[in-house]
């Protein structure tokens, strides 16, 4: 107890290969086969319902920029569940996001004695940041932010 934390064994894992935490499946790694064939395999889909998935996914840099045409189908679509009347734009979005989910870099721990900065950025439809560390010589992200921007903001 030098350092005030008390641990209780059996609420403890140790030495697992992944687990279930705040609702997230903890892995060390994507499977990059499986990455991969998201992007061969998956089309865009053909209901409203299920383009939901891919807004709300938080581990993306850029996402809100990369999604806002797929954005625009939803608000676009109210009411009309059954097909998605599918542009141009909202198909390279829905590539990029495919590529992205596939490419997506592993968030990292946070270490206590690494230099920490924040990056930001903004367009004018969202403003975006991200929260990492250097160690070595590399830069590592360790939690991205993303925020769609309401009329009035832009």
């Amino acid at each position: 107890m030098t350092h005030g934390v008390v641990i209780n064994p059996s609420k403890c894992m140790f030495g697992v290969a992944q687990l279930q935490f705040l609702g997230h499946q903890v892995v060390p790694t994507p499977s990059r086969r499986k990455c991969k064939s998201l992007v061969i395999f998956f089309n865009p889909p053909p209901s409203i319902n299920f383009t939901s998935f891919w807004i709300n996914h938080r581990f993306l840099p850029n996402r809100t920029d990369t999604l806002h045409p797929l954005n625009k189908l939803l608000s676009t679509s109210k009411g009309n569940t059954k097909t998605v009347l599918w542009s141009e734009n909202a198909t390279a979005a829905f590539a990029t996001i495919k590529e992205d989910l596939a490419n997506a870099t592993l968030l990292s721990h946070p270490k206590p004695d690494a230099s920490t900065s924040i990056m930001t950025d903004a367009s004018d439809i969202a403003v975006g940041a991200v929260l990492q560390q250097y160690i070595g010589n590399d830069c590592r992200p360790i939690s991205y932010f993303s925020k769609k921007l309401k009329p009035a903001e832009s």
